[in-house]
């Protein structure tokens, strides 16, 4: 699935040569947070806030501070 997404441009953003890891595409992910705000804006920090221990877990330092600005 993430190949067919891949080749028709849509929706994810390749980031090692093995293409083991995605991103969304920035237009998608912004869409997604957005409905996010609107639909449970009460769950917001909760969820930055793992993302931020997921990152940390992770040693990815840098992106666990970002998650939290």
């Amino acid at each position: 699935m993430l190949e067919t997404l891949e080749k028709m441009n849509l929706f994810i953003i390749p980031l090692d040569e093995e293409r083991r890891w995605y991103r969304y595409h920035h237009l998608f992910a912004d869409a997604l947070n957005r409905r996010l705000e609107n639909q449970y804006p009460e769950l917001l920090l909760k969820l930055y806030h793992q993302a931020s221990e997921w990152y940390e877990k992770n040693g990815l330092v840098g992106e666990a501070i970002h998650t939290l600005q």
